[in-house]
């Protein structure tokens, strides 16, 4: 089964379980089991061959056989509805981690420089990972098989080969074995069995060039008879100074091992200071958030009130007026004796028929992997994201029904929707996925009062005239604004943009020229703004390298996404980036084109623009990709990350204000905005309309080959 069919298969089946339960839990009564001894293969994969004695549950199963409950049914499906006496199960049996290596990326790696390492092929890395296709991340754990030689046996290491010579040397040899012990010099060893350093060398020669190494086996040889010991005397005077020499460097080792340990205890005492620091922050924030809520409840704030009726239109173009929103004074919601489970509808272009078909397909052969749409992937893993979302509001008590619609990209099925009775019920909407659905879909939602989110698109056309809908991507014009206003920060900027003749790229161009001067004048009133037009069909490069300063900071703006155009001026610039002074900005995308070299990008200060940046250093992130493995078998990617992030705060929004949360999110201080990837800010973009979340992160590449986020404030 392939990775992709398998991610969807098991969506389907963690639906299953969230849904079975009213409050998310998924625990069952564990049974003690005894592990089967019978064994089976199935299309070359092995499984255990268990028999269900009496009380024993899935949970126990999973538990015993060390694999997820989903693992399970997978491969038996009736299990999905609990497990029985009697009934025989097909376990997979878990993969031997001998053979494999596991590696955390570091700031900076490839995948080739991590191919190189060990020695592996990069088709292998993707095989055994394939996540890696949307780009490394730093602290991501990849897969490795360890490198074979001959029929399964593992290649030694050079320190292995030496030890394993060495053991064929016997007694009779004329020589012992002594194994290095820790913190152990060359010159305790010579006191030791009374022999010089020429000796050891002699024995050893491996010793010249690298030192000793723990557990380490030496050859010792024995010490010669008096009458051969003669010529020892000749060197005596150089073997002492040899032996001062070690002892020195032994001295100077012991010493850098002591600052290392106090350092290493010095370090460990500030991280726990610094924790407790954080846990008096936190217990102080948690009391400013309990005053915060009693005062909102005793107050009964009102906030964001619409007086003025809105005008909405329907799929024909015809208008129509509707009254101004019922507003409930925000903190008068009481979830606790809310004893009706929230209504929640998910509208995304899954394409369920269609791959639930293929995989029944009658003809298929045996060992044929079932395929499955790829333009649903990111679906999904955007599904399984806000699933996990709202199983971790469950210890709060968290109750919703959800309401699947795989929509196909079909503005028929969206109508049909829409005029069932159970729509005007809803809580909360997520979807649909495409611009063009939304604002075909915004005038239902405007007239139901139903709350609208987008999650994936950029387009904000869909919040005119409805205040109940949610952008939670920024725009582009937007994100224009924030790159505007940090690089007017200071005056000596000479500010450069390309301009291709393409009219999508001219409305972006417009924009930031507005802008940059715009906030120049205002910061620097004296002295205006430096800013030069490039038409790049009529002056080409040329034209381009003329218009830059080699007394400025040269911000060059190429709002382009065409990979050719792209490589070719990028080539340009990097040759002539050791003589000025070069910043591009330009759009995210950049950094994931495979004809891009990494290099051109931090030589140039590459700087782009977006609402999403994940940090893999915050524990928050760290125990939802733990999550995720847990369940999914896989490695969250950005839509996973979007999905968890829209979950938890809209989930913690109805929560703390019901279906009425529109009219009190932009001045809640209470709910967390700081998510995963996303970080929420919304702001009503005009009365009677709609939501956008503002934050945009600035992330710039820099020539010492670090990626950092420069967002002013952060």
């Amino acid at each position: 089964m392939n990775r992709n069919f398998r991610i969807f298969i098991q969506s389907l089946i963690i639906l299953f379980f969230i849904l079975s339960s009213g409050n998310f839990s998924f625990a069952q009564k564990d049974g003690k089991v005894k592990i089967s001894k019978r064994i089976t293969w199935v299309d070359g994969k092995q499984y255990y061959l268990h028999t269900v004695k009496k009380g024993e549950t899935l949970q126990a199963l999973s538990k015993a056989y060390n694999v997820l409950p989903k693992d399970i049914v997978i491969e038996n499906p009736s299990a999905m509805d609990g497990v029985k006496p009697d009934q025989v199960l097909k376990i997979p049996m878990v993969e031997d981690k001998e053979n494999f290596i596991y590696h955390t990326v570091e700031k900076g790696q490839t995948l080739y420089s991590i191919s190189k390492k060990y020695q592996v092929e990069i088709n292998d890395l993707i095989k055994l990972n394939p996540s890696v296709e949307d780009g490394l991340k730093v602290d991501m754990i990849l897969k490795i098989a360890k490198k074979k030689e001959g029929k399964g046996k593992e290649k030694d290491t050079q320190s292995d080969v030496i030890n394993k010579e060495k053991s064929k040397v016997s007694d009779k040899d004329g020589v012992v074995y002594h194994t290095v012990e820790k913190g152990q010099g060359i010159n305790a060893i010579l006191k030791k069995y009374h022999i010089t350093i020429d000796d050891l060398y002699e024995a050893n020669p491996e010793l010249k060039s690298r030192g000793l190494r723990k557990d380490e086996k030496l050859i010792i040889p024995k010490t010669k008879k008096k009458n051969e010991n003669k010529s020892e005397k000749i060197v005596t005077d150089k073997d002492k100074k040899k032996e001062e020499t070690d002892k020195k460097k032994e001295e100077t080792d012991k010493k850098k091992e002591e600052t290392e340990k106090r350092r290493i205890e010095l370090d460990e005492k500030r991280r726990i200071e610094l924790d407790e620091m954080k846990k008096e922050e936190a217990d102080k924030e948690k009391i400013k958030e309990v005053v915060n809520e009693k005062k909102q409840v005793t107050e009964s704030i009102k906030t964001d009130t619409i007086t003025t009726p809105v005008v909405v239109k329907d799929l024909s173009g015809k208008e129509e007026k509707l009254a101004p929103p019922d507003v409930k004074p925000c903190g008068t919601f009481d979830y606790k004796s809310n004893a009706v489970p929230f209504k929640i509808a998910f509208l995304a272009p899954f394409y369920i028929n269609l791959n639930l078909g293929y995989t029944l397909k009658a003809g298929r052969k045996k060992d044929e992997e079932p395929p499955i749409h790829p333009k649903s992937i990111k679906f999904l893993e955007f599904y399984q994201g806000f699933l996990l979302a709202l199983d971790s509001l469950k210890s709060a008590g968290f109750n919703a029904e959800i309401l699947t619609y795989d929509t196909n990209k079909d503005s028929a099925r969206l109508v049909a929707f829409a005029d069932k009775k159970e729509f005007s019920e809803l809580d909360l909407i997520i979807g649909p996925f495409f611009s063009t659905s939304l604002k075909q879909f915004s005038f239902f939602s405007a007239k139901k009062g139903v709350p609208l989110i987008s999650p994936l698109s950029q387009s904000a056309d869909f919040l005119n005239n409805n205040p109940y809908a949610f952008q939670v991507n920024a725009t582009n014009t937007t994100q224009i604004d924030v790159a505007a206003d940090f690089f007017s920060n200071s005056k000596d900027k000479n500010f450069i943009v390309v301009n291709t003749g393409r009219e999508d790229e001219v409305a972006f161009i417009n924009h930031f020229k507005a802008k940059i001067y715009e906030y120049v004048d205002v910061k620097f009133k004296s002295d205006p703004a430096r800013f030069k037009e490039i038409i790049y069909k009529e002056v080409g490069f040329n034209g381009l390298r003329e218009a830059l300063d080699k007394d400025l900071d040269n911000i060059i703006f190429i709002p382009s996404i065409r990979e050719s155009f792209l490589v070719a001026v990028l080539n340009k610039l990097n040759a002539i980036s050791e003589k000025n002074n070069i910043t591009v900005l330009g759009f995210p995308s950049w950094a994931s084109e495979d004809n891009i070299e990494q290099d051109y990008l931090f030589n140039l200060q590459y700087t782009y623009f977006t609402s999403l940046n994940v940090s893999y250093a915050s524990d928050t992130v760290k125990k939802f990709v733990q999550k995720y493995r847990e369940y999914f078998s896989s490695e969250p990617t950005k839509y996973s990350f979007q999905g968890y992030d829209i979950g938890l705060y809209f989930g913690s929004a109805l929560m703390k204000y019901g279906r009425s949360f529109p009219n009190c999110i932009e001045a809640d201080t209470t709910i967390n905005k700081i998510g995963t990837q996303t970080e929420f800010n919304f702001k009503r973009t005009k009365e009677s309309c709609g939501f956008e979340n503002v934050k945009t992160y600035i992330i710039q590449f820099d020539k010492e080959y670090n990626i950092n986020n420069v967002t002013p404030g952060k």
